[in-house]
Order: structure tokens, then C-alpha cells, then sequence
């Protein structure tokens, strides 16, 4: 074979690889425009009509808003049982433990039933966070931005009465990313040193005995 006859082989075939290539990546951006798309259209149909006429966006969808109030049940429960444990040698709490939750025992089967339902709920959570990074490829609207710091240093300004008007943000402002950011972080460490306390013999056999206290401390 010549070499002229090889380098139209070659070229043939480069030529076939850069078509295959940009077939590809148009079949991506046309995925990238379809959910944009989506996304745009969830966000017009948040955007209701009240019967006075007065045009409101809903921020959370029912099952939002049925994952909030899970949390917000069973963080309460974990915290007002907790605390209970906490400060059990005080008088009045002794009373509440004993006389109206019926003993330490059935308080921390309270406190134990309220961490399953928050870590099925936590899971879940973090399953739809891996589902929004990995297969959606889209950081989503809590991850932070660079007009967040902007807009805290304007909340700092607006509370100083520096500025007249409240700065404008985007879904979420910074204080909520803040505190989103700070409740998933908890989250990991609670739930740890929560199970290190739950299971203390098979923590124990993997780990030094100082873990506990150490768990307990910052649980």
C-alpha cells in the first residue's frame, strides 16, 4: 500500500473519530438545554396566583416541605430528649423523666426512635445531593456563589443602617446557606458520636476505650 493510499486511510479515520465526537457532543448539550429547560419550567409552575390576585412563588414543593417537617420533628424530639439525659440529676427534670415519660429507659428509646427516623431522613437527604452532583451534573441552588459574600457584606451593611435597602439574593440567601451547610456537618458528627454511645461494646473493640467519653463529650 502507498503512502498516499495510508494517509487517506488515516485521515478517513480521524475524520470519522471528530464526526463520532461532535455527535457526542451535541447529544451533551442537548441534555444540558433539555434540563435547563425543566428546570425553568418547574420554576414558572411555582409561581401561583392567590385569590385576591396577589402572585406568590412556593420556595418548596409538598415533598420539601414533608422533609422539613420531618427534621424539624425529630431534631426537636432529639433535643428535648437529649437535654433530658443531660441534666437528669436535677430535680424538676428527674420529675418529668420519671412521672411523665415513665423512666430513663423509656426516655431513651424515645431519643433512639427519633435518631432512626432523622438518619432515614438525613440519608435521604444525602442520596438526592449525590443523585443532584453525579447523574444531574448541577451543583444546586445551596452551594455557594460569589455573590453570596457580596451579599453578606450587605446584610452587615443594611444591619448597621449603612445601607437603605436589604441586598437581593438569589433562592436562598447567604444566612440560609450558612445554616444549611452548618446542619449537614452536624449531622455527620452527631450521628457518629450518636452511634459510638448507641453501641459502646463494638465501638470499643475497634477503637481505644477513651472514645466513648470522647464521643460523649462532643455528642
Amino acid at each position: 500500500m502507498s503512502t498516499t493510499s495510508k494517509k487517506m486511510i488515516s485521515n478517513k479515520s480521524q475524520a470519522g473519530h471528530q464526526t463520532e465526537e461532535n455527535a457526542e457532543v451535541e447529544k451533551i448539550r442537548a441534555r444540558v438545554r433539555a434540563r435547563r429547560l425543566h428546570t425553568a419550567r418547574e420554576l414558572a409552575n411555582r409561581m401561583q396566583t392567590l385569590p385576591d390576585g396577589t402572585r406568590v412563588f412556593v420556595r418548596f414543593n409538598a415533598r420539601e416541605r414533608f422533609e422539613h417537617q420531618v427534621l424539624i420533628g425529630s431534631f426537636t424530639a432529639l433535643g428535648f430528649t437529649g437535654l433530658l439525659q443531660s441534666f437528669s440529676k436535677i430535680g424538676f427534670v428527674s420529675w418529668i423523666i420519671n412521672i411523665m415519660l415513665g423512666g430513663i429507659e423509656t426516655l431513651r428509646t424515645i431519643h433512639h426512635l427519633a435518631a432512626i427516623i432523622f438518619a432515614i431522613q438525613a440519608v435521604y437527604h444525602f442520596s438526592g445531593i449525590i443523585y443532584l452532583w453525579f447523574v444531574k451534573r448541577e451543583l444546586g441552588s445551596m452551594w455557594p456563589k460569589w455573590d453570596d459574600l457580596k451579599g453578606l457584606l450587605g446584610m452587615f451593611k443594611f444591619n448597621l443602617n449603612m445601607a437603605k435597602e436589604r441586598p437581593a439574593f438569589d433562592r436562598f440567601s447567604i444566612e440560609e446557606k450558612v445554616e444549611y451547610w452548618a446542619l449537614l456537618w452536624g449531622t455527620v458528627i452527631m450521628g457518629i458520636t450518636g452511634i459510638f454511645q448507641w453501641f459502646p461494646m463494638l465501638v470499643t473493640s475497634l477503637l481505644p476505650g477513651i472514645a466513648i467519653p470522647i464521643a460523649r463529650t462532643i455528642h
